[in-house]
């Protein structure tokens, strides 16, 4: 079985050491990551680069509410899914995202210093763009 790895990002207030995989966390494209994190109104922000190896993966729609990703988590860890794709209203990106359960898929490359108005710039060129 071939398994390929892509390139993922995940946005966050602090530098994250070890994700904690108890209710999930999502990945996706850079500008997903950098829209979600600027919804929390920080001054600056943490972008992970990372790597996903797609395994044990299963397609869902984005769910939008806590209750519905922690329902999803339990679903996927008693079916065995890793990993799941959806296609992100909220934080569109040209990308898909991800909502990972699984450790063992996801391997940080990079963490890198963003400020806000700074990402606001590259989402902004990003609409433009792809709009």
């Amino acid at each position: 079985m071939i398994v390929y790895t892509i390139p993922v990002y995940h946005c966050s207030p602090v530098c994250i050491d070890s994700f904690d995989f108890t209710h999930g966390v999502h990945f996706g494209g850079k500008m997903s990551a950098l829209e979600a994190c600027l919804r929390k109104n920080v001054e600056e922000m943490f972008l992970h680069t990372c790597l996903l190896r797609l395994q044990n993966v299963t397609e869902t729609l984005d769910l939008g509410s806590v209750i519905g990703w922690d329902r999803l988590a339990l679903e996927m860890r008693s079916e065995g899914f890793y990993t799941a794709r959806y296609t992100n209203k909220y934080e569109p990106d040209i990308s898909p995202s991800y909502f990972v359960v699984e450790s063992s898929v996801i391997e940080v490359v990079s963490v890198e210093i963003v400020e806000a108005n700074e990402a606001e710039k590259m989402i902004e060129m990003f609409h433009r763009e792809f709009s």
